[in-house]
């Protein structure tokens, strides 16, 4: 994977029903990432870096907490650990890295 997700990881968020959410909503979820990628993109391109997708968790966990089909899947699968939503977000980013990076090496 992109960010480098463990299979154990992988395996859980099979199991729990994550790709299903995802595959759901997929398109709230390229937003929310485009949304995020753009950000750290604006932060760490000033610094002269490249953008890494552990620069853009951090902004996308919270976008993605804050949504309703997030959250409602969470409540209805009676899952309160917070290591899901940094699950997700890598699932989401892993899933999306290629799609979020096209063009940018060019510039």
């Amino acid at each position: 994977m992109t960010h480098g997700a463990h299979s154990v990881e992988v395996k859980d968020l099979n199991d729990k029903g994550f790709m299903g959410l995802f595959d759901d909503h997929d398109e709230l979820w390229q937003t929310k990432a485009r949304e995020a990628y753009e950000y750290a993109e604006k932060l760490v391109v000033a610094a002269g870096q490249p953008v890494r997708p552990d620069d853009v968790i951090d902004l996308l966990v919270p976008a993605v907490e804050l949504s309703e089909e997030f959250r409602t899947f969470l409540e209805e699968k009676r899952l309160t650990q917070k290591y899901w939503r940094v699950y997700f977000v890598e699932l989401v980013l892993d899933r999306l890295w290629d799609e979020l990076t096209e063009g940018g090496e060019d510039d």
